[in-house]
């Protein structure tokens, strides 16, 4: 009798471990299929309030759960007022050269340049703006989860 309660207690363990596995694999996010983004084939938009800045979505979308890359496009002398996002970011400068500034108002004397190349992390929640000093500015931002863009309103406009 003992070896049969034994072989129960280990094909139990074995059940749960099998139902567990496929419980989560059924909540895991699906896969990403390989493919290359090109760059001719992306949409970029400009939203209204900031005619100087596009985007297109590389990889994953906004509302997505996933991993995305989103490519961006600041014209000249544009700058991206003070913003958050809910989750952490990676950017990557293509070209040109972007200052990056932390606060919630635009100070570019407390901004830092980052040419094509460079990179750097604005963690979830954190204030960030950003300006496009002489020439056009190309970047891209990775990040993973469900994403978006919460404006800072201004102090003044409070």
């Amino acid at each position: 009798m003992r070896g049969v309660a034994a072989w129960s207690v280990v094909f139990l363990g074995i059940g749960l471990a099998v139902g567990a596995r496929t419980l989560l694999a059924e909540s895991a996010e699906a896969p990403l299929a390989p493919r290359i983004s090109r760059a001719k084939e992306l949409s970029f938009r400009s939203p209204p309030q900031i005619p100087s800045l596009s985007s297109a979505w590389a990889v994953g979308e906004e509302g997505g759960s996933g991993l995305y890359v989103l490519r961006v496009r600041l014209a000249p002398g544009g700058v991206i007022p003070p913003h958050t996002h809910p989750d952490d970011r990676v950017t990557t400068v293509i070209s040109g050269k972007l200052s990056v500034g932390f606060g919630d108002v635009v100070d570019t004397s407390r901004a830092q340049t980052a040419g094509a190349g460079d990179s750097y992390v604005v963690a979830a929640g954190q204030p960030h703006f950003l300006v496009a000093q002489q020439d056009a500015v190309e970047y891209q931002e990775v990040g993973h989860g469900r994403t978006g863009t919460q404006m800072i309103i201004p102090p003044e406009a409070r």
